[in-house]
């Protein structure tokens, strides 16, 4: 060999020993995450280090990534810590890898709760309750359906077991409104009450404002329901699948860039693919299983710091029937009753919303938006009544509060709503203020009406919250309406008045007027009246809210409400403004945070509801009138993988007209019933306990959550009504729900 050679090895040999010896002097880099075990969260600020070497660590960044400089390569244990989390179990990592980042997940510690920020959609404090998502969608009973719970807060009434929709301090549940993100619903509950139309896992939070609201709601006389759905996650895409008793319902969501991101949910019934129908062959009776399915999405697009645009859109649909033959005596009772009787309603809703935040200390909402909403019903033999309805409409809604000491509030709306109208039906006068109990289908009517309604509604308003002292605030504002199908227009005044009495400690009143258009049914031609007025209202409230060592709170709340030209039945025309009513009552609600292991609360109400046909002088009570209403909510969360519920629920039973007997027979004519004076008899007394297990399992990137639920836990025979015979000499109770064990699984990705 020679000495180039020799000096040619020699140099390649040395070239290799250095390289190597500079990648032991560097180290070798392994790569990695640390994200939230269950909810895949990236985890800022985590500790990872090398088990036996603490020497060897590093910290992750906001996305959760790490990068740790190893001597050598090797198989090492990695450990990950960070400020409310559980220690990891040791990962071990073989070094090179092969390309895949380490992921370490950390399991949050169930003792430290999440803390939410969430803007206050109104400052008032007068006649309203504020509940979060997380409250109460594990109130037991309730399916996890977040709305439902608002049966459980005082001042609710609720007809029956398979009614939520809410009658509130005295008025109909029909004379509330709806509001999801600030945008008007056609309903909330499918078929009045079975669940509501949302995904519970959407709703952020809800406000109830039972009476004495402010001027930027309107052409209510009832209470106004206003439900915030959250936004979609930001971080990564998510999924999640529930599968309850009677639904199934799916959502997915997450960022598409990162400035914007959506959500998408849908729903359906899970009954009617399975039994399509329950037959009751004796009794000439056949009930299809109700059908039902929603959808609601969101896309919301952050233009900048300031603006923030977003599109939604929401929709519902609800169908059941039943079948009756010649055998059954409810058409022994009433003939027009053979057939199919059909109910089938549905809405779609889609708006825009552009909000800007300016520096100033100003606020503008602007909502374009469009709903589509249908109604098709068959009575038997009785004939048909179908519409659809189209209603678009533009709000605006601007808020200041720059100016010291006050908070400027003022909003303008315009609403069109356009009615195709096609009915062929029996009008029995049953759809006012209900003055005499009977209503029979048999001797009414047959009328015909195939016509296109449009109406336009507007608004504006505007108010001010002044602190004139340190302690007090008055709130005062002015909101006027007017619409064109009945030509009428309002100037209602709204004030309130809060008073910061102690710490902890608020003290409320709140007046105001209110109205309300009559239902549809009720101002069309030939069925209803065209000439007949808005309903009026006014509404007093007093109130004081004292909050306990940061956990609990009690509030004690009184209200007086009048009503004033309601809506009552007059076969000369239809329908008349004829009827006046009141309602007052004492409410109190004691609450225990979610903070520790207890939670839940005690809502009790004492009322009195009485309405009164000012053409006869005759007062008698409201359908929904419950003297007395209490609720006991508790759960107890024993660990982060069990947690237990319990509600017990008691209230006077509702009033109802008795019957004495049969009228005398006409020939060829169904026997009917002689009535006692309206409202004139009471149900036995309602309670009922539920009782609800939660277990829930935790995985590395997916979380599985399971209920269990006993509604009517001791089998308390609640009377629903009594059912009369054909001849109305023997009548029987009629029940409603009876021990019925209900169940969820749901999966979140």
């Amino acid at each position: 060999m020679s000495w180039g050679q020799e000096w040619l090895k020699y140099a390649s040999l040395s070239a290799v020993l250095l390289g190597s010896a500079a990648v032991h002097a560097e180290g070798v880099k392994l790569r990695g995450t640390v994200l939230e075990k269950g909810e895949r969260k990236p985890i800022f600020g985590a500790e990872v280090f090398v088990v036996d070497n603490d020497a060897l660590s590093t910290s992750s960044n906001e996305k959760g990534e790490f990068e740790l400089t190893v001597p050598v390569a090797g198989n090492y244990l990695l450990r990950a810590v960070a400020v409310g989390y559980g220690r990891a179990i040791p990962l071990s990592v073989t070094v090179p890898q092969d390309g895949a980042p380490a992921v370490i997940y950390l399991q949050a510690n169930f003792t430290l709760p999440a803390v939410t920020v969430r803007a206050e959609r109104h400052p008032s404090r007068v006649a309203k309750s504020v509940m979060t998502g997380d409250e109460v969608r594990n109130v037991p009973g309730t399916g996890g359906d977040p709305l439902k719970a608002i049966q459980t807060l005082p001042g609710v009434a609720v007809g029956s077991d398979m009614q939520s929709a809410p009658a509130i301090r005295g008025s109909r549940p029909e004379d509330n409104i709806y509001y999801v993100d600030a945008l008007p619903v056609s309903y909330l509950f499918h078929m009045g009450g079975i669940v509501s139309v949302l995904n519970a896992d959407l709703i952020d939070s809800f406000n109830l404002y039972a009476a004495a609201f402010g001027p930027e709601y309107g052409d209510v006389t009832g209470a106004v329901l206003d439900v915030t759905l959250r936004n979609p996650r930001t971080d990564r895409f998510g999924a999640k699948l529930n599968l309850s008793f009677i639904g199934v319902d799916a959502l997915v969501e997450g960022p598409v860039t990162d400035t914007q991101s959506f959500f998408l949910s849908a729903r359906r019934s899970n009954l009617g693919p399975v039994v399509k129908s329950i037959s009751k062959d004796k009794k000439g009776e056949t009930l299809e299983v109700p059908r039902y399915y929603d959808y609601q999405g969101k896309y919301v697009w952050q233009l900048d710091e300031g603006n923030t645009l977003t599109a939604h859109m929401s929709g519902a649909a609800d169908e059941m029937a039943s079948v009756l033959t010649g055998a059954s005596d409810r058409v022994r009772k009433e003939p027009d009753l053979l057939g199919r009787t059909l109910f089938d309603q549905s809405y779609d809703a889609q708006a825009l919303t552009w909000e800007a935040h300016s520096a100033l200390g100003g606020h503008n909402k602007l909502a374009f938006g469009h709903q589509r909403t249908t109604s098709d019903t068959s009575v038997g033999a009785a004939g048909y009544a179908n519409y659809i309805g189209n209603t678009r409409y533009l709000r605006e809604q601007w808020r200041y509060s720059a100016i010291p000491a006050h908070a400027l509030l003022a909003g303008a709306s315009m609403l069109n709503v356009r009615t195709e109208l096609d009915l062929d039906i029996k009008n029995p006068l049953c759809g006012g203020q209900k003055t005499t109990p009977d209503c029979d289908l048999s001797s009414a009517p047959r009328l015909q009406l195939k016509d296109t309604i449009t109406a336009n509604f507007w608004e504006l308003y505007v108010s001010d919250r002044w602190r004139v002292a340190p302690q007090w605030i008055l709130a005062g504002g002015l909101r006027w309406s007017h619409d064109d199908y009945l030509d009428e227009s309002f100037t209602e005044p709204r004030v309130a008045l809060e008073w910061d009495a102690a710490e902890g400690r608020v003290l409320t009143v709140g007046w105001g007027e209110h109205h309300q258009f009559p239902r549809g049914e009720q101002v069309i031609d030939k069925f209803g009246n065209p000439n007949l007025s808005h309903i009026r209202a006014q509404h007093r409230v007093l109130g004081i809210e004292q909050r306990f060592a940061s956990v609990w709170s009690a509030k004690l709340a009184g209200y007086y409400k009048t009503f004033d030209k309601l809506v009552l039945a007059d076969p000369s025309v239809n329908y008349r403004n004829g009827g006046s009513g009141r309602a007052y009552g004492v409410e109190t609600l004691i609450k225990k945070d979610t903070q520790g292991p207890w939670s839940g609360w005690l809502a009790l109400s004492l009322s009195d509801s009485q309405r009164r046909n000012d053409l006869t002088g005759e007062t008698f009570q409201y359908d929904f009138d419950q003297p007395v209403n209490a609720t006991v909510v508790l759960n107890y969360k024993h660990s982060e993988y069990w947690s237990f519920g319990a509600k017990w629920t008691y209230h006077s039973g509702n009033p109802y007209t008795p019957i004495f007997g049969p009228k005398a027979a006409e020939i060829n004519k169904p026997v009917l019933p002689r009535y006692d004076d309206l409202n004139s008899g009471r149900l036995p007394a309602y309670h009922r306990l539920d009782l609800r297990a939660d277990r829930h399992y935790l995985f590395d990137t997916w979380k599985l959550n399971a209920y269990l639920e006993l509604i009517n836990a001791y089998n308390r025979k609640n009377v629903a009504t009594y059912d009369y015979d054909i001849s109305y000499t023997q009548r029987k109770a009629t029940y409603q729900l009876p021990l019925i064990p209900s169940f969820g699984v749901q999966g979140e990705f």
